[in-house]
This record gives structure tokens, sequence and C-alpha cells, in this order.
């Protein structure tokens, strides 16, 4: 039987051979009509010099990445809390400062979503997958500042996204998909395909889910998926959802 577990906690340890664990944190400013990503995390195959790595989106901004050897990452087994070097990401707070960057933002209302293992549509029943995935919170108040050589931002109250992957390898090719209403965190769509390869064999799944006028739509069950002009309009089988209500954040690989 499954069984429900914390994916905010560590599921890897820094000893395996060949894995990688993830974090990806976003904040959407309504004010600023602004979104900043941060992703981070650690691999095991990778040097000792190159162990951790954060990187950082802002827009109109080259993208910041920075490297950390394995001396300098600590990850805490029991919740999301994340050290590399001097700087802290976690459930409650991102501090990451530099000598051209700074970002001091604290989280409120980021309770973990306590869920089943999870991976591309239902799969995540097939074990020793090579990569997992897991949304740890849709919707929390992010407030603070990011600052760089170019501008400063100030935030109050707006909206934040949290999800992690982990496992022995990233998938080569993926689609992801975030969007959320601004003046209402409650509505959401979350979009995500990959090419899973498991036992030599190569299969394409998708995962995620859409919440909106108080229900929740999984889209797993869906079948057909087709993305047709996809900063306009996310088209899955029959259903269309009209993306100019919504902020939107995507990566295709």
């Amino acid at each position: 039987m499954l069984r429900k577990y914390n994916p905010s906690s560590l599921q890897g340890g820094f000893d395996r051979d060949k894995y990688f664990e993830g974090w990806f944190q976003k904040v959407y400013s309504a004010e600023h009509k602004l979104s900043l990503i941060i992703i981070y995390g650690y691999a095991t195959q990778h040097s000792h010099d190159t162990f951790g790595f954060i990187q950082v989106h802002i827009p109109h901004q080259e993208p910041v990445l920075m490297h950390f050897s394995k001396d300098e990452v600590f990850c805490d087994p029991a919740q999301h809390l994340v050290r590399m070097g001097e700087h802290t990401l976690s459930a409650k707070e991102i501090a990451i400062n530099t000598e051209e960057m700074g970002i001091n933002l604290s989280l409120m209302d980021n309770e973990p979503i306590r869920t089943f293992k999870n991976s591309m549509g239902y799969s995540y029943v097939i074990p020793n997958l090579p990569c997992y995935h897991s949304v740890l919170n849709k919707a929390h108040a992010v407030s603070g500042e990011i600052r760089n050589i170019h501008k400063s931002y100030s935030f109050v109250n707006e909206i934040g996204y949290l999800e992690k992957n982990w496992g022995t390898s990233f998938p080569e090719k993926y689609l992801w998909l975030h969007a959320v209403d601004p003046k209402d965190p409650e509505v959401s769509l979350l979009f995500s395909q990959a090419e899973i390869v498991w036992l030599g064999r190569k299969f394409t799944r998708h995962v995620g889910h859409l919440h909106y006028d108080g229900k929740v739509l999984d889209l797993r069950k869906l079948k057909n998926v087709l993305f047709r002009s996809v900063l306009q309009v996310l088209k899955i089988n029959l259903f269309v959802f009209q993306a100019h209500q919504f902020n939107w954040s995507f990566r295709l690989h």
C-alpha cells in the first residue's frame, strides 16, 4: 500500500553514487510584474569543488550561477533547510548575499504538502525510477527585498511557489509550465512533461494540476496532451485555458 511521506525532507545522502537533489523556488510580484526564480541543489557525481550550486534568474538580468564545494553544503535531513557557503535557503527564508546581489526574503504560510512519492503520470508506482518530482507548496506569502547593482525590489505578501526533484539523473527531455493568478493564489496551473528512462526503455509521461473555482483537476488523468502556441494557450484534450489571465513561467529542454 502506498504511504504518504514528507518530500521536503532530504531524500538522499551526500555519499550516494550518481545522485542529485534540487529545489525550485519561484516568487511572483504583481506590483513589479516580475518572476524571480531560484534553483539550488547538489549532485554527487560532480567534482568536490562543484558539488552544490545556486542559480538565480531575475528578469532582464544575466542569470547568476554559483558553485560550492562539498564542504560548504549542508542539508537538514528532516526538513527543507539548505545552506551553501553563507547563503540560506529554506521553507522560511531565502538569504543570498554577494557583492553584486542581495536577496533577503521571508516565507510565510509555507507548510509543506505531504503527498505520495510522485513522478510523471502514474509511473511513481514503478520502483527505482531515475527521477522523482514533488510540489512542496503551490502558493505561500513572500516579503522582503531583492537588490543588485542595477535595481532593487521590495516585496510585501507576494506569491511564492516551491517544488523539488531528486534521483539518479534528471530527464534529458522535459517541459515545465507554471501559472498563478496574482489576484487569487488559490487559482493555479502546473503542467510538466518528461521522457522517462527505465530498464532501457523510454516513455513520455506528464504530471500537473489545475486549481480553479474551488475545484482541483488532476492532469495526469488526461490523455492526448497537445501544446499549441504555449505562451498563449495550453490545450489539453478538449480543455482550453486562457493564459492571459495568469503569470506564466516556462522551461523547455
